[in-house]
């Protein structure tokens, strides 16, 4: 076996444990134009998955997703939730601002963070 193999079986078996969540990920993409909102992304086809949701996310520092407003000085974003799940043979990887559906709750992505793995993480707002 080599780290690959090891750290694909150990991200199966966590997959396996932790995703029970029933998720539905939503594509979005842009209006027309400037004064048109945001609407589904016929581009990418919405599909399920399993995954992990956690609506206490911790208050970690995610610097990277400051604000560049110097008006709002040095706090951390907040963000209602995050979901954790495994990527290995999506069609596709969510953007900012696509939609995830759970439980019927509807959660906007707001940032994405990853270490590497085929584990993803997205922190999202209710929508």
């Amino acid at each position: 076996m080599s780290w690959k193999d090891d750290l694909a079986t150990t991200d199966s078996l966590v997959a396996g444990y932790f995703d029970t969540d029933s998720c539905r990920l939503v594509p979005r993409t842009g209006g027309i134009g400037v004064n048109h909102g945001r609407q589904d992304d016929a581009s990418r086809e919405a599909f399920d998955f399993l995954g992990s949701l956690d609506e206490q996310p911790s208050g970690d520092l995610m610097a990277r997703h400051r604000s560049s407003d110097p008006a709002a000085g040095k706090a951390n974003p907040y963000y209602d939730a995050v979901l954790t799940a495994l990527v290995t043979g999506w069609p596709w990887l969510p953007r900012r601002d696509d939609h995830v559906v759970v439980g019927g709750v509807t959660w906007r992505i707001m940032a994405d963070a990853t270490d590497g793995t085929a584990r993803r993480a997205w922190y999202m707002n209710r929508n």
